[in-house]
């Protein structure tokens, strides 16, 4: 076997609840199942030999046994060799967890938890391969937990893959190194043909490089608006390019070839996006928003600033509305939008010695706007009351 095909993806995060997005917490919620089976069929489309699972399958340890019932069905449709799957710092692994009980015992024979560290041949599975797993059995570390016997010694047309859950270093938002935190240049020098990370939500590499030997695949579905990007997998070809016999030591004499390619796989969008106003808002105002063709599965966090006519608030409200209601989530912050208020303005809605007039053209001498436009508001209240 001179080639090996594996889809790598992490972070599915089945059981997340998304309580804080209303009612868009459900169809959120069902995405988490949906991508599983997206990921299957990617994978079996792309005749993978091998589809790993690098972490945090599940969002915690402790999930109802029949959504557990349901992905395993889902990994059940994988047409290649067999599924690899690791336990992440959200469901990482104990003796006692009866969520790695119920997964076992309803995973199909193809299906390889991956609960130890240590290598595990797959020579069961027809693969001229051994996987090097770290899985997480605890929610944080402030130490990596690669395997100790490693780096790994080249075995005569065998392929070496590495299965980690971690942050890397330099790369993932761990500033207090609390997630099995590794360096590059800790999994370069095992030797192993290529790395296979979760744990970071973001790709990375952004562009695959036949160089790189270390691989995050980000979350194939994205959840949250912290996440901007399309959810996708990486798709690995290893190959020998030819035969080999030695027992060298894989570090630094590493043969194997590598080719990876990115696979788009998520549906839903987390967008951001800011606009000004400037008096009067133009009705194309938010009319390229969302970003995303699909606007029914795109959720918006929206910064509206500046200065609005108050003739023209209700406008401005009426496009933001319509927005919301093409839209799964729109979140507005209005923090800094206020009410321009003129001369004109004073006189148009009030007589020129009245309190209310007095009190706005003290306000907007002081140059305070903020106050302007909150009494401003107060007093259309009144007088519209």
């Amino acid at each position: 076997m001179n080639s090996l095909t594996v889809l790598h993806t992490a972070d599915v995060h089945v059981g997340l609840r998304f309580s804080s997005h209303g009612e868009a917490s459900q169809p959120l919620s069902a995405a988490r199942f949906e991508i599983v089976d997206r990921v299957v069929e990617a994978a079996s489309e792309a005749s993978a030999d091998i589809l790993v699972l690098a972490g945090d399958l599940f969002d915690r340890t402790r999930i109802p046994k029949t959504d557990v019932e349901r992905v395993c069905e889902s990994l059940s449709g994988f047409s290649g060799a067999c599924v690899l799957v690791l336990p992440g710092n959200h469901d990482y692994f104990t003796a006692e967890s009866p969520l790695w009980s119920d997964f076992c015992r309803a995973a199909g024979e193809h299906v390889l938890l991956l609960a130890e560290t240590r290598p595990y041949p797959l020579d069961d599975y027809g693969l001229p391969c051994d996987v090097w797993a770290a899985p997480c059995t605890a929610k944080t570390s402030a130490k990596h937990v690669l395997p100790a016997d490693l780096p790994a010694t080249r075995r005569p047309g065998r392929f070496q893959l590495g299965v980690a859950h971690g942050s890397l270093v330099g790369v993932s938002p761990d500033p207090k190194l609390q997630y099995y935190p590794m360096t590059r240049e800790d999994l370069d020098a095992t030797g192993v043909d290529v790395w296979l990370l979760g744990h970071t939500h973001v790709p990375w590499p952004e562009v695959p490089d036949p160089g790189i030997r270390v691989y995050n695949p980000g979350t194939p579905e994205p959840d949250g608006l912290d996440y901007t990007r399309c959810g996708g997998v990486f798709l690995h070809t290893l190959m020998h390019p030819e035969a080999d016999s030695s027992e060298e030591p894989r570090p630094g004499n590493r043969r194997t070839q590598l080719a990876s390619r990115f696979i788009a796989t998520g549906q839903y969008r987390f967008e951001h996006h800011e606009r000004t106003i400037t008096g009067v808002p133009a009705d194309e105002l938010l009319a390229d928003i969302p970003g995303h063709s699909d606007a029914a599965k795109t959720l918006v966090r929206l910064r509206v600033h500046g200065r609005i006519d108050p003739d023209f608030r209700t406008r401005y409200q009426t496009l933001r509305d319509e927005l919301r209601e093409r839209l799964l989530l729109l979140e507005v912050d209005e923090s800094e939008l206020h009410t321009r208020i003129t001369a004109d303005t004073i006189c148009d809605h009030y007589p020129a010695a009245s309190f209310p007039a007095e009190l706005l053209k003290r306000l907007s001498n002081d140059g305070d706007h903020e106050a302007m436009d909150q009494a401003f508001r107060l007093l259309e209240q009144v007088r519209n009351s």
